[in-house]
């Protein structure tokens, strides 16, 4: 999905009697949530439709991302799916630096090895890097030297 998409433009709806509530609002019909697309009273309270997700913002309903390299622009669609392991990186979901993708239980999970290795070295070392371009054989050389 690209930032232009129709989907994620919040366009106003005509005047509703004065009413305009945005996502969480209180509202009492569909109409008064009418402002951010995709949303509708659920519960009293404006909320995204089945199958969207609020921003991370919380300032428009996106669609859920359903699987591992969906298109998005937000975070938030990904991490409904994917998990907190997750993020929206260059317009497609991905696993977040210290995780992976498992297709069974599509979610991103924490990889030990990986979130071992990063504390280690920032133990060590003092520093922190993207453990994905390092890999793992550096702990060897390093244990080595």
């Amino acid at each position: 999905m690209r930032p232009d998409d129709e989907s994620v433009i919040n366009v106003p709806p005509p005047d509703f009697g004065g009413f305009r509530s945005e996502l969480n609002q209180s509202c009492n019909i569909d109409e008064e949530c009418a402002y951010v697309k995709f949303a509708k009273c659920i519960n009293s309270k404006c909320n995204c439709m089945e199958r969207y997700v609020a921003s991370t913002t919380g300032s428009r309903c996106l669609p859920i991302a359903e699987e591992y390299r969906s298109q998005c622009v937000d975070n938030s669609q990904c991490m409904e799916t994917l998990g907190h392991g997750s993020e929206c990186l260059n317009g497609y979901c991905d696993c977040r630096e210290i995780y992976q993708f498992r297709k069974k239980i599509n979610k991103c999970v924490m990889d030990i090895c990986k979130a071992s290795y990063s504390i280690i070295v920032k133990l060590i070392f003092g520093i922190s890097f993207k453990i994905l371009k390092v890999g793992i054989p550096l702990l060897y050389f390093y244990a080595k030297t």
